[in-house]
């Protein structure tokens, strides 16, 4: 464990802060003079797809329930399958602890190869985010734009993967009318040793039983990609959000036969929400 977090020192002083998943980012929109800004609750209902898992070309809806929540002490953020609190209490930046469910890879996968591979049960990563926003007009622009960066550290926490990531990226924030604003970021993940073996490892058996080529997947940097969010405001409370989201696997991660045989490189999420909000 002390390895794991002197690796991970290492790798955040090497990337950018990142952006949480969609609908942790209107926070940095949000003017603190609206409304009451000590109790202030937003509720969503949705769906989006996600790759069945890690290197997947097939895909599962998952259901998109986007939650924000403001009062003095704590900022309560939905972040994908996952929950964020900012319990930073500063107008600089935000940080606190943060948790993501991730799938597991089991039999019930279309690739038949795949399948007969070792299961890989359901993950729930826990840690923590720092992230911080600069609003251009304070740096001499005449845009209303912000840009943002943020830094999260997850350790899985119920045997699924047993590792950790490291994930890191830079945006934009811009309102583009009054009603309509957009989010692009761009973004990387730092993978652990055991990350990378349970989803892209092939053993000696993993190869008799499946047929597909022996691989050893290392620790390392396993994808990039990007992000957009669009949120449209409907009225004073219901909005309408739209998110996308594209990453390239690289590395050991693109090179497993799990990717090139059974699944792709190229991995793809969507979805939207309905949101009111309730005060």
């Amino acid at each position: 464990m002390i390895f794991g977090f002197r690796v991970i020192s290492a790798v955040l002083s090497v990337l950018l802060l990142g952006m949480t998943a969609a609908f942790a980012a209107d926070e940095l929109a949000q003017d603190p003079t609206d409304d009451d800004p000590e109790h202030n609750l937003t509720l969503g209902l949705g769906v989006g797809v996600t790759p069945a898992f890690e290197g997947s070309d097939d895909f599962r809806a998952f259901p998109v329930v986007p939650l924000s929540y403001d009062h003095r002490f704590v900022k309560v953020r939905t972040i994908g399958l996952g929950l964020e609190a900012d319990i930073s209490q500063s107008e600089y930046f935000d940080a606190g602890p943060m948790f993501i469910f991730r799938f597991a890879r089991d039999d019930d996968v279309s690739n038949s190869r795949v399948a007969r591979l070792p299961q890989v049960d359901a993950s729930l990563e826990l840690g923590g985010f720092l992230r911080s926003g600069l609003p251009l007009e304070m740096i001499g622009f005449d845009d209303p734009a912000i840009i943002f960066a943020q830094a999260s550290i997850r350790q899985d926490v119920i045997g699924g993967h047993g590792g950790f990531v490291v994930e890191g990226s830079t945006g934009i924030l811009r309102p583009m009318t009054e009603k309509l604003t957009a989010i692009l970021s761009l973004s990387t993940t730092y993978a652990s040793d055991k990350f990378m073996s349970s989803y892209f490892d092939v053993t000696a058996a993993g190869s008799a039983a499946s047929g597909l080529p022996a691989f050893d997947a290392d620790a390392g940097i396993k994808d990039v990609g990007l992000t957009t969010v669009l949120n449209y405001e409907i009225n004073e409370k219901w909005s309408t959000t739209f998110f996308g989201a594209y990453t390239r696997l690289i590395g050991d991660a693109s090179d497993s036969p799990v990717v090139t045989v059974g699944g792709s490189e190229n991995q793809v999420s969507a979805g939207f929400s309905l949101n009111y909000k309730f005060f």
